[in-house]
């Protein structure tokens, strides 16, 4: 369900999110908290890697990654837009410290494609 669905149909589940996104668990679902550390061992690995990366990911995930790497608390994080098309770079500097580099790449028209099967 989108976020005007759920809206829509369960209005205080939506008024509870709002309140606290961070914490905030979907009937089986995780919340941010739960993604955190989830993801730590992954981020452990990518922090320690001396190869480059390519992450694609659902925007939960991609707004934890941001914060990890240097971008805001993850409370301000769920706030973060993760718009289609961006590119986030992350390279240390000497003293190990993440810098963030956005990359938006242009919009361009893509041929239909068949995914009937």
């Amino acid at each position: 369900m989108t976020n005007s669905e759920v809206k829509g149909h369960f209005p205080a589940l939506h008024d509870f999110r709002k309140k606290n996104k961070v914490a905030f668990r979907y009937p089986a679902g995780e919340s941010y908290l739960d993604l955190m550390i989830r993801l730590k061992p992954v981020l452990l690995e990518l922090e320690a890697t001396p190869k480059c990366i390519l992450v694609v990911a659902h925007q939960a995930v991609l707004r934890t990654l941001l914060s990890y790497f240097g971008g805001p608390p993850v409370e301000e994080a769920v706030q973060t837009e993760c718009p289609h098309r961006t590119v986030w770079c992350c390279s240390f500097d000497r003293s190990g410290c993440p810098r963030l580099a956005t990359i938006s790449l242009p919009h361009t028209e893509t041929a239909d494609v068949d995914t009937s099967g």
